[in-house]
């Protein structure tokens, strides 16, 4: 990509892009008042920031990767001396909300979307560079404005010495987040939570031991060292809920506001303080959206989860590249005839570091960070180059469903990817299953069910994942255009129970009455598939019959499982 520079201007932006891949030519938004030095991630960026140090008054970085990278990115810039003060602005997707914490954890200033105005972001830019200049000018105040407490900078530099000149004294970190506070800002006015926060302010600055310093840490969270002597120690959680009660409801007549706390207990002595914080905030994502959860405690098991959430997103692309996604294929059988009539294809990783890995594992993280589109991606394609393969050998196919994520269809060009790759393996759409789970239609309903019909217009079947295993099926079922609907293993699980038995067998009935196929999911046993059959079920799918299947082991089974089985009774034995 090379430098770009007008060297008119006497204010630099450095724009780091940290792919080519990018949605917003933020060069020409900042132009018109900055100079500009725009470069890329794969270029030696940090030479760049060096040799033009002295004019730079801030870098933005425009995320078009993965959160990790954009961490890492940042890491290395705060690593280096020369560069440590430079103001970092991260310009995102939506999607990269949920890591605004981790990236300001990492050392970036300010965090805004790609849906923000250009005149905020303009604004905010500004009032970050004269932030910076105030600072370097021996101006700025260590204090919040609204709370009086120290903001967080001071607060990390005066409880990193507080625990430092005292090795001898355990300390806790606590990082108090309000929940409920944007609703409570809509209801009364910004100048209320306002109010609210000033009124928090002051008593923590009022309070006595065992408090030691206190800090509004962001928008809604706040940060307070405590001393753990041996009185707090065991009243550490109970004190904590009695008084953020107490100031909530008592103090300030707050009742629609909750706090969640996050604690670190006996923190080390020998990591900065930064890092501690950065801990406590990860036990704090920990009950976010839990009900009835208000304290969650650090555990080292916390952050090793974290480095390994870390590890694989930062070695996901590369695992793409590398051919370590495998596909598997679990089939689907006649549960009348044992005849093979369909599969699921699913993923699984083998990874350099953690072996063999279930999708348990990864596949939350690529929901959060929408890599799961990728993903997506790789096993539509690659099931229709294995399908393309069976048939040119003469193999008899079979229908294979293929899982796709709400991610999927935000992108407008859904349908043309899956179409375009189907038509170029000259893959008949009949063949291909388009799995969706009713949990994906929260929002944007409209815009799905056109989507999905088009699909199913064009040959492509719809099958509906899960059903049962949630509250919104029936009206799923009523809005959604399917072809079948695989009940989920939850209530496979209960049929020997006369009560659950019903539920499955009104569950059965409704779908026929629409039309619709059946796919009973994790069917284990004789049992289970008797009752199925009895209940009018169509097609069972688990361990009963197969495991999933790596792809050569899957064409084995399409080769040999083929023959139609006489009706099954009970007594009949099935070996897995």
């Amino acid at each position: 990509m090379g430098e770009k520079k007008h060297p008119e201007k006497t204010r630099a932006v450095f724009i780091l892009k940290t792919t080519e891949d990018v949605l917003c030519a933020y060069s020409e938004i900042f132009s018109g008042e900055y100079d500009i030095i725009e470069t890329s991630k794969d270029e030696n960026y940090i030479s760049i920031l060096k040799k033009h140090f002295p004019d730079i008054s801030v870098i933005i970085i425009d995320a078009s990767s993965s959160a990790s990278v954009v961490t890492e990115t940042v890491k290395k810039i705060k690593s280096d001396d020369v560069l440590l003060s430079l103001p970092v602005i991260v310009i995102g997707d939506d999607s990269m909300a949920e890591s605004e914490e981790t990236f300001l954890m990492s050392g970036v200033s300010l965090f805004m979307t790609r849906t923000s105005k250009t005149s905020v972001v303009l604004l905010r830019t500004a009032n970050l560079i004269n932030l910076r200049e105030s600072a370097e000018s021996g101006t700025i105040s260590e204090y919040d404005e609204i709370t009086g407490l120290y903001n967080r900078q001071a607060f990390l530099e005066r409880a990193e010495k507080i625990v430092a000149d005292n090795s001898e004294e355990d300390y806790v970190i606590c990082i108090a987040e309000l929940d409920g506070i944007k609703v409570y800002n809509e209801k009364n006015g910004k100048s209320a939570g306002d109010e609210l926060f000033r009124s928090i302010g002051l008593f923590l600055k009022n309070a006595s031991d065992p408090y030691v310093l206190a800090g509004r840490f962001a928008g809604d969270q706040f940060v307070v060292l405590l001393k753990k002597n041996d009185e707090f120690a065991g009243n550490i959680y109970s004190l904590t809920i009695r008084e953020s009660d107490n100031i909530l409801k008592r103090d300030i007549g707050v009742e629609n506001i909750r706090i969640r706390f996050a604690l670190y207990e006996d923190i080390e002595h020998d990591i900065p303080m930064s890092e501690t914080c950065e801990r406590a905030l990860l036990a704090l994502q920990t009950i976010r959206g839990k009900y009835g959860k208000t304290i969650a405690r650090y555990e080292h098991s916390i952050l090793s989860e974290h480095r390994k959430k870390e590890r694989i997103e930062s070695s996901m692309k590369e695992a793409l590249e590398k051919n370590q996604f495998e596909v598997y294929y679990q089939p689907k059988h006649d549960v009348n005839t044992g005849e093979l009539t369909g599969a699921e294809a699913l993923i699984r990783w083998n990874h350099p570091e953690y072996g063999f890995m279930s999708p348990k594992d990864f596949i939350p993280v690529f929901e959060n960070n929408g890599f799961i589109s990728e993903v997506d991606n790789f096993v539509w394609k690659r099931t229709c180059q294995n399908l393309r393969k069976w048939i040119s050998e003469g193999i008899e196919v079979v229908p294979i469903s293929i899982n796709a994520s709400k991610l999927d269809f935000i992108n407008p060009d859904f349908f043309d990817k899956i179409h375009e790759a189907s038509t170029k393996m000259n893959v008949p759409p009949g063949l291909l299953h388009i799995e969706v789970t009713e949990s994906l239609f929260s929002d944007q309903i409209e815009e799905l069910v056109s989507i999905l019909t088009k699909c199913q217009k064009n040959g492509y079947k719809i099958e509906l994942d899960d059903f049962g295993s949630g509250y919104s099926s029936l009206n799923t079922l009523s809005i959604l255009p399917l072809d079948i609907v695989k009940m989920d293993m939850s209530l496979v699980k209960a049929i020997t129970n006369f009560k659950s038995m019903r539920v499955f067998s009104a569950c059965i009935n409704l779908a026929k009455s629409l039309g619709l196929k059946t796919v009973s999911e994790g069917v284990e046993t004789n049992e289970q598939m008797w009752t199925i059959q009895e209940l009018g079920g169509d097609s069972i799918q688990g361990y009963l019959y197969s495991k999933p299947l790596s792809e050569k082991d899957f064409e084995e089974y399409l080769k040999v499982k083929r023959v139609v089985r006489k009706p099954l009774s009970p007594g009949t034995v099935i070996s897995k």
